[in-house]
């Protein structure tokens, strides 16, 4: 009984991180509309949806200041990593081939997987070398927050699409023309269409980014008291509980791409997230706390679990891009995804137990 409460507040979470999404997704439609395929959905969906990574890692590691918060933290991050490597694509492959079954495979371009997979790569691989170390110092964050600068970078590069002046869509159409924006609001948290303006757009944005950030808060807090209540390493509650709550944001954009016949969007969002968790949700964080509070020591990291998400992490992301590589997925992807996930999860619960 005991366990109740942390596991309410853990799906209480979910609920209002999912609610903060609805809030957020309007406002990144409409400010993407005119982006080249695959970049809405590496920037402003990957970064908005990632915002849960950024805002647990910073509470974890500044509530306990010691390597149990970073290793938390760490979990939360590449946790959500490969979540969103194996298990956001599944979602996406799933929906559109068993549930709607409006295609039986999908396909996302070359470039994008080129370019997304080159910079999740190199982060990861800067970051396993990072994590090898003994300490961890502010500018390893510095460097991981500078990769992200380089990706941003090359996504703006010929991001937006061209149109004549002509053909560019009204800021908001007869049908849909804004309203008030309480009442807009509400519509937003039900899931349904709104008008919008872009200053409604950023509005959309601050609001969502807001309710993610109260319940990310709840999150970590419920992670802690769960790990506390089984008496083991917070790594071991972060790296399932925090990392699929965190990217529930995530999946349910990818999905509505992919169910809009976004593909590249849809894939794009998963693997665009990834490099933002690594390179800004725990770059950041790390930035941040190395130049306040010093270097944190990690010894040999053997026995909070950072060794093992990192190759965990880096593995995934390997295996996902080489199945996309050569062409169509179809269902048996998706379901060997998801098997891929399971495995992971039991072995976290062994764990766990064997703690």
């Amino acid at each position: 009984m005991a366990t109740l409460g942390p596991f309410l507040m853990i799906a209480l979470s979910c609920i209002g991180i999912m609610y903060g999404c609805n809030l957020f997704e309007p406002g990144a439609d409409f400010l993407g509309r005119n982006m080249r395929d695959g970049v809405k959905g590496a920037t402003i969906n990957a970064v908005g949806s990632s915002l849960p990574e950024l805002f647990t890692t910073l509470i974890l590691l500044f509530l306990y200041r010691d390597m149990d918060g970073f290793s938390g933290g760490v979990a939360t991050t590449a946790g959500s990593a490969v979540f969103n490597a194996v298990l956001i694509p599944a979602c996406a492959i799933i929906a559109v081939t068993m549930w709607a079954r409006s295609t039986d495979t999908i396909e996302v371009s070359r470039k994008v997987l080129v370019r997304d997979g080159f910079f999740v790569l190199l982060a990861e691989i800067v970051l396993i070398w990072f994590l090898g170390q003994d300490t961890i110092y502010w500018w390893m964050g510095a460097a991981l927050v500078f990769i992200y600068g380089l990706y941003f970078g090359a996504l703006m590069w010929g991001a937006w699409s061209s149109r004549d002046d002509d053909e560019e869509e009204p800021e908001c159409d007869d049908e849909r023309k804004p309203g008030p924006v309480i009442s807009d609001l509400l519509t937003a948290l039900r899931g349904d269409d709104v008008g919008l303006t872009t200053a409604r757009a950023w509005g959309f944005l601050l609001s969502g980014a807001t309710v993610v950030a109260l319940f990310c808060f709840v999150l970590s807090e419920a992670t802690v008291q769960l790990a506390r209540i089984w008496d083991v390493p917070l790594f071991l509650t972060t790296v399932i509980f925090a990392a699929a709550a965190t990217s529930v944001p995530d999946t349910i954009l990818s999905i509505r791409d992919a169910l809009k016949g976004n593909y590249d969007d849809a894939v794009a969002n998963a693997i665009g997230s990834n490099i933002f968790d690594v390179c800004i949700s725990l770059g950041l964080p790390i930035t941040i706390y190395g130049l306040v509070n010093g270097p944190i020591d990690l010894g040999d990291g053997s026995e909070n679990g950072v060794q093992l998400i990192r190759w965990v992490m880096l593995g995934f992301t390997v295996v996902v891009l080489a199945m996309f590589f050569p062409g169509k997925v179809g269902k048996r992807s998706g379901l060997f995804m998801f098997s891929l996930y399971g495995a992971w999860v039991l072995y976290i619960a062994y764990r766990t137990v064997a703690a």
